[in-house]
């Protein structure tokens, strides 16, 4: 080959292999920016680093600015009048721990609703044992209750129960299924015609929210798992899933399980091992807050109340005292107890009426904080606590009332 024939193809491989870097740098610019990972060794600068986690701050101070706020009502389906159609009925309340605070205030909207409809209310508790939970449906059947709450237990671990009480033409509605929806027709050929519940996927995420623009996106924290609540796992995830969303380099939560039938020994050990374990946990987060009443000494006794902080959901009575008097709780997200009742009530009604359920009943949150803890007023009902909606006059208009 000549030497004037070895330069052009020199040159012709110099420029192909120019051109392939290239495209390797561009690539490589492109997974940097859309999250990928880094080669070993190598990081990314730290200006897009820095930008990133602003930006995820920013974004979860200005979801916690907009869920402060009051709510307001959103129509959860078509109006209907119900009349006398339903008067002399029973709905049987299956509980999973009636001693919890937002339990009670969730059957006292029961009843309210129910008795507005000439509905008579009937009340087990499974507290947590899904055997006895199977025992109080039966029980259920026997007492000839028009309809089944089943509060907290997940319809998968009582099926032979609640096919039985289908075969008596009984229908369960599941309270808490974490996600807004109608069943899926497996759950409905269950027995299981209508759900109702809080959206929990969004509450977990809204913790998150809060910790992050509390502490400007330096979160180290620890999830209490709540194993055999129907709802616990969908919480959860919805707090981890924020945390590295928002913070993913700067932000991280270890998950331990308490099952509920443990607590009163479990929760105070959980919570002083690992505040002693690990010296920079600054945040907690029990899926529900009537665990912090079982939680709050060992922060207490360790000498962490100004280290470690509480964020929790269900906003009932005591960790909102607490959260007023500035100890321990910094966050409570709550939604209405006694609106989930009429909620409650409001698929029972359809259901018994032969309407089809809705999909949604559009119960909404609001966090409790430092910026609006004064405000509200913990003296009066629990419903006032999220404004001037007035649910129980809204779904009596619904209903034709």
């Amino acid at each position: 080959m000549s030497t004037t024939r070895r330069r052009q193809v020199g040159r012709r491989i110099r420029s192909r292999w120019l051109s392939m870097t290239g495209v390797v740098v561009i690539m490589m610019l492109l997974f940097a920016g859309y999250g990928g990972q880094p080669a070993s060794g190598a990081s990314l600068p730290k200006t897009r680093v820095a930008a990133s986690a602003s930006q995820g701050v920013s974004e979860a101070r200005a979801i916690v600015r907009r869920l402060e706020r009051p709510v307001t009502w959103k129509d959860p389906g078509p109006a209907f009048k119900l009349g006398n159609t339903v008067r002399g009925k029973t709905v049987y309340f299956l509980a999973n721990g009636l001693n919890f605070p937002f339990v009670q205030n969730l059957l006292a909207g029961v009843k309210e609703a129910a008795h507005a409809g000439g509905m008579g209310v009937l009340v087990g508790d499974g507290a947590g044992s899904v055997p006895k939970a199977a025992s109080l449906i039966q029980q259920a059947v026997g007492r000839r209750a028009n309809v089944i709450v089943d509060e907290g237990f997940p319809s998968s671990q009582l099926s032979a129960p609640i096919q039985r009480a289908k075969a008596a033409n009984v229908p369960v509605i599941e309270i808490g299924s974490g996600t807004p929806g109608l069943p899926p027709a497996s759950v409905r050929r269950l027995g299981v015609p209508a759900w109702v519940t809080y959206c929990y996927g969004c509450a977990g995420r809204q913790m998150a929210d809060t910790a992050i623009a509390q502490s400007g996106g330096k979160v180290d924290g620890l999830v209490l798992n709540v194993p055999g609540i129907s709802v616990a796992q969908t919480e959860t995830n919805g707090v981890l899933s924020e945390l590295h969303r928002l913070c993913p380099s700067t932000c991280k939560a270890k998950v331990v399980d308490a099952p509920l039938a443990q607590w009163s020994t479990l929760l105070p050990s959980l919570t002083s091992s690992n505040i002693q374990r690990d010296t920079s946990l600054n945040y907690l987060f029990p899926l529900f807050d009537s665990m912090i009443a079982l939680m709050g000494p060992s922060v207490t006794r360790l000498n962490a109340q100004n280290r470690v902080k509480f964020v929790s959901y269900n906003a009932t009575l005591p960790p909102m005292q607490q959260l007023k008097q500035g100890q321990l709780v910094s966050g409570d997200i709550g939604s209405p107890q006694h609106w989930l009742g009429w909620a409650i009530m409001d698929q029972t009604f359809r259901i018994l009426t032969h309407r089809p359920p809705v999909a949604n009943e559009n119960i909404p949150n609001r966090l409790f904080d430092a910026t609006n803890i004064n405000s509200v007023n913990l003296n009066a009902s629990e419903g006032t606590w999220y404004g001037a909606t007035n649910f129980r006059q809204k779904y009596r208009k619904l209903w034709g009332m």
